[in-house]
């Protein structure tokens, strides 16, 4: 064998294509895509259940989208940088990464402000009439024809249920001349 024909060989061997990847680009790119959507859900349950439900009631709708959208998207180049590289800890991966912490911090910052500036409740004024009339909820219909409140007859609510006898106190609309017989 002269030289020239090892040359030969060794460059044929050197450009040999690379071996398939088990997971290919257009697989990735459905995981991804995937990770993302479940990023979404996850993101706004959790938000949901640290910020509280009523503290974000309060925030506009495109805060909440750019907050959860940004932070989703951060997890998802987050995981595609600790894919194409064998080193879990690169630049890259630092980057988006402290682009997580950013959006965690900046959420917290948003819901704590939207905390501090609700308005608060004047107290537990409970006047509705069934809170105040109705003492024992389960011998409410059954001992109604021992009540000294007011009445009205029970038969103008529930007529094949029960007698026409017997009287219901006239606790939340017993005023009300629609009800009476």
């Amino acid at each position: 064998m002269n030289p020239t024909e090892v040359d030969e060989g060794l460059e044929v061997l050197a450009e040999a294509p690379p071996a398939p990847e088990p997971w290919g680009p257009s697989l990735l790119r459905l995981g991804y895509a995937l990770e993302f959507l479940i990023a979404l859900i996850a993101i706004i349950s959790v938000w949901s259940e640290i910020g509280g439900q009523g503290h974000l009631d309060l925030m506009p709708w495109y805060i909440k989208l750019v907050c959860i959208a940004g932070l989703a998207w951060c997890s998802v180049r987050f995981t595609a940088a600790i894919v194409e590289q064998k080193q879990v800890w690169t630049r890259r991966t630092i980057s988006w990464f402290a682009g997580i912490l950013l959006f965690c911090v900046a959420m917290g910052a948003i819901t704590y402000y939207y905390h501090l500036h609700e308005e608060q409740d004047d107290g537990d004024d409970d006047n509705s009439a069934a809170a105040r009339n109705i003492t024992s909820p389960g011998t409410f219909f059954y001992h109604a024809s021992k009540r000294t409140e007011p009445s009205i007859p029970i038969c103008c609510l529930a007529r094949p249920a029960v007698s026409t006898g017997h009287r219901i106190p006239g606790g939340s609309d017993g005023r009300d001349p629609s009800l009476r017989m």
